[in-house]
């Protein structure tokens, strides 16, 4: 199929001015998007790392890991490589699709019209976890790369070694592996009539891959039982969110998920434990997460930064627009130009099949886990990806000259807002709260290593070395503030409106008698600017003070 489509000059073209939407789109992101904290924070400080200490767990996107360490040799400082990462997934990851599109003969003026869509869609770029944006190209290149055989089963083997790989980059694609590798096998035994030597030489191609993958790794991302508990870290603290919503509860739900799950779910340590523990709970939690999902889908759908009206104006006035556009778009493709989706599906039965494996399991973290912006975008990228194949008709606009190509181009590329100058208006003074902290932590004169108690996530991998992070979950319930400061060596601590309403320090007295008297342990204070959150630090860690 892939050579019936070669790329000519006028898919060229517009993978050309995609790349130049993308950058005039991203231009400028690094004076406003801040740096995120928690599991990205925690990839780039892996990756970073990865000559010294190898891959963090298997089940952390070992391949996410080894891309950022590919990038920091091309740019070492932090705060730049998260920015540059940015940058260039969210350029990305509307090429890829483009090029999906187009190998799955989507007419290229409907390609370039959706991949347009979603390159300025709210969904794109309003992520503070690009590991998404890395699976989702990996895995668009696992469907082109499908689409290349003329037999099924050979396309079916490819998308079941390529989701094997994907899944290392995001743990949960490792059960649409496990579903496409049985529906492979399945359709194998169907044809045992007419089994072949090719077959069993493809077969055994997979099998070797599969082994040699988990081998390589020493093991697999599964969802439900995993030593590192990274599944069941992710289901307590969103279920708690649910939780402290149901009760209207002063705890948080990030910081006290442990103490929250333990309470309804005992001494659960894995999300089946938890299930078979308070199975009424569970399917509470599901049930929100049904409601969520539709309200959160349909918002980031259509939610995208403005096109043609002014960028001080609500967004959901395109919002509504485009839901017109696409209604009165797919009624006209329904109504005149009827576009026989039967035969589209089995014609490209290579790209429903694995993608049908794929939103199955989208769906269930989604409904297990939590509908947040990251999911939701996996979702979002294979439903954009298989009906806009299936509503696909050779009778649309066709575009088959330089001209019409270069035409529709510059239309696009001049219709891409900035991210900058759409983003907000006005741009608040706290835009950059996170990077402007770092900035004072890099500046700093220290004589020794800084052990920093962090009540906001990971702020010191953006820093350097020097700097190690002690997050308030550490400090067991009941337990005083200063043997935990003692025991953990904190010589600084990052006071925020965090750290007082969590529920181990607002009730530890030991903590409110240290802060009102730090100059008596030898402490000082460091404002941050323009915030309400200032440092403590002990003053020999700056040589005295």
């Amino acid at each position: 199929m892939l050579k019936k489509i070669a790329f000519i000059k006028t898919d060229l073209i517009l993978i050309a001015f995609l790349l130049l939407m993308g950058w005039k789109f991203t231009y400028g992101m690094g004076q406003y998007v801040d740096l995120p904290l928690y599991d990205e924070a925690s990839y780039m400080s892996t990756g970073v790392h990865l000559s010294e200490n190898g891959i963090g767990g298997i089940s952390a996107g070992p391949f996410y890991q080894i891309w950022y360490y590919i990038l920091h040799l091309f740019t070492p400082d932090r705060g730049a490589l998260f920015f540059l990462n940015l940058q260039l997934l969210t350029a990305a990851l509307p090429v890829f699709l483009f090029i999906a599109l187009r190998v799955y003969r989507v007419p290229i003026f409907s390609a370039a019209i959706v991949s347009f869509i979603f390159l300025v869609s709210r969904l794109n770029l309003n992520q503070v976890i690009q590991v998404n944006h890395f699976a989702l190209c990996s895995l668009l290149l696992v469907l082109i790369l499908a689409a290349i055989p003329k037999k099924l089963t050979d396309s079916l083997a490819i998308s079941t070694v390529g989701l094997l790989l994907v899944s290392y980059i995001r743990a949960e694609f490792f059960v649409a592996f496990l579903i496409l590798f049985f529906v492979y096998i399945g359709f194998l035994i169907t044809k045992r009539k007419t089994f072949n030597r090719k077959d069993l030489i493809a077969l055994g191609i997979v099998l070797f891959l599969i082994l040699l993958t988990i081998g390589f790794f020493k093991g697999v991302p599964a969802l439900f039982n995993n030593k590192e508990e990274r599944e069941f870290c992710a289901f307590g603290s969103h279920f708690s969110q649910n939780w402290v919503q149901w009760n209207k509860s002063s705890l948080n739900g990030w910081t006290d998920w442990v103490q929250i799950t333990k309470k309804e779910f005992g001494n659960a340590t894995t999300i089946g434990e938890a299930l078979r523990n308070n199975p009424g709970m569970f399917i509470k939690h599901v049930g929100a997460n049904i409601v969520n999902f539709i309200t959160n889908f349909f918002k980031f759908f259509f939610f995208h930064f403005n096109i043609f009206v002014p960028f001080n104006m609500r967004l959901s006035v395109e919002a509504y627009l485009l839901v017109g556009l696409l209604l009165g778009w797919v009624t006209y493709l329904l109504v005149k130009i009827k576009p026989n989706i039967k035969e589209n599906i089995i014609d490209n039965a290579r790209l429903f099949i694995p993608s049908l494996a794929c939103m199955i399991t989208i769906l269930i973290t989604i409904l297990v886990i939590y509908p947040r912006n990251h999911c939701l975008l996996n979702f979002f990228v294979v439903v954009l990806l298989c009906g806009t194949v299936m509503l696909k008709s050779s009778a649309m606009i066709p575009i088959n000259d330089i001209k019409k190509a270069l035409l529709l181009g510059i239309a696009l590329l001049g219709m891409t807002p900035n991210c900058f100058s759409s983003y907000a208006t006005p741009v608040s003074a706290n835009a950059q709260e996170i990077f402007h902290i770092t900035e004072i932590m890099r500046t700093m004169p220290i004589k020794q290593d800084v052990i920093l108690l962090d009540p906001i996530g990971g702020i010191t991998f953006w820093v350097n070395d020097h700097f190690k992070s002690v997050p308030p979950m550490q400090k067991e319930a009941g337990e005083g503030f200063l043997s935990f400061m003692t025991q953990k060596q904190v010589n600084m601590i990052l006071v925020t409106s965090e750290l007082f309403e969590d529920s181990r320090f607002k009730e530890d007295k030991e903590w409110f008698y240290f802060f009102t008297n730090y100059s008596k342990f030898g402490f000082f204070k460091v404002n941050i600017p323009q915030t309400k959150k200032f440092f403590l630090i002990r003053s020999d860690v700056l040589g005295g003070k």
